[in-house]
């Protein structure tokens, strides 16, 4: 059936090849006496009861689609087919060479392809629609897609900052980044990892103040007690931004994070209560971390899963030399900070 829609779309007979695709696509298979849910193509491969190239056919779907579609129609079908898991990480440029003959009106299908996804969410679609603007109007237009559609698709800032990044553009970072952290909402942990690029361009072009504004965005952004410590790397950081983290954490959004794994652009910076415990702890709140390390037991005043590394934290806290010892380095790695140096 494969090889015989090829041979259709090899002789130009997208008619008759789109019918076939779609049926592939859409069928079931049923076990006899099993009370499973249904298999489609993607299972039986993934179960290697049949052998298909899934990246193959799905590039010749597309392409047979766009052969058969009105040209207002192209690009809202096409786009259907990204529910699908092997359309996932598809390039739609490569789409265009799929079958023997050139495609035409792409000029069409491109604007219509980049509107669409602009209102589209989801980590597919932002990769998607970053490609599409990269081939048709380069990293400016990326830049431009970004301010256009920061609420959507927030990541094309990091994406366009990825791009600079290729050739060293340090400047452009820096200012994509100064732009981004106005615009994205802080609570969106996306925001902290475009702070810390651009932190990374500032510290190259050797602009300090901008530096430790960045590393301080990128903590409000995602606080994490790495994003914490990092505001302890300098005294002038510590002075001018360390001292703050603690009135940050009053307006934590509270709660167990939850990751969108279709959506992680959009995933926002909630803390547990763990996390914000330990945080407390390095901001100085002692007495906070006591009242929730309390066993009411009585016998050691703190609670079994805080013990390990309570006690590793106070032996870190506590430790005045400039460079580690391996001891110290020991204990750092046991509760997950490898890059202590």
């Amino acid at each position: 059936m494969l090889r015989f829609a090829k041979d259709c779309v090899d002789d130009r007979k997208y008619q008759e090849a789109s019918l076939i695709y779609e049926w592939i696509w859409e069928m079931e298979v049923f076990a006899e006496e099993e009370y499973v849910d249904p298999a489609d193509l993607e299972v039986l491969v993934e179960k290697e009861i049949v052998t298909v190239d899934l990246k193959q056919l799905a590039l010749l779907t597309l392409y047979v689609d766009y052969q058969v579609r009105e040209p207002e129609e192209r690009a809202e079908d096409i786009y259907l087919y990204f529910s699908h898991y092997a359309f996932h990480d598809l390039h739609i440029e490569d789409m265009f060479h799929a079958g023997r003959e050139n495609l035409t009106e792409t000029e069409q299908f491109w604007n219509d392809w980049i509107s669409l996804l602009k209102t589209k969410s989801g980590d597919t679609e932002s990769r998607l629609l970053k490609e599409a603007v990269l081939y048709r109007e380069g990293i400016e237009g990326l830049v431009k897609m970004a301010n256009d559609n920061y609420k959507v698709h927030p990541s094309l800032y990091l994406e366009a900052m990825n791009e600079y990044d290729k050739n060293y553009g340090y400047s452009q970072i820096e200012k994509i980044g100064e732009n981004a952290i106005e615009k994205i909402d802080s609570k969106l942990i996306i925001r902290s990892k475009i702070a810390l690029k651009a932190a990374c361009a500032s510290s190259y072009l050797n602009h300090t103040e901008k530096l430790m504004l960045f590393c301080w965005e990128s903590f409000r952004s995602d606080s994490t007690v790495r994003n914490l410590l990092r505001l302890f790397a300098t005294r002038e950081m510590a002075e001018q931004y360390g001292i703050r983290a603690e009135k940050a954490l009053a307006s934590r959004i509270k709660g167990n994070p939850i990751t969108s794994i279709r959506n992680y652009e959009l995933n926002q910076n909630i803390i547990n209560n763990y996390t914000y415990n330990e945080l407390n702890f390095y901001t100085g709140n002692f007495k906070a971390v006591k009242a929730v390390s309390k066993n009411p037991s009585g016998s050691l005043g703190w609670s079994n899963c805080f013990v390990g590394e309570g006690i590793c934290l106070f032996l870190l806290y506590l430790f005045e030399d400039a460079v580690p010892s391996k001891a110290a380095k020991a204990v750092a790695n046991s509760i997950g900070f490898s890059g202590l140096q």
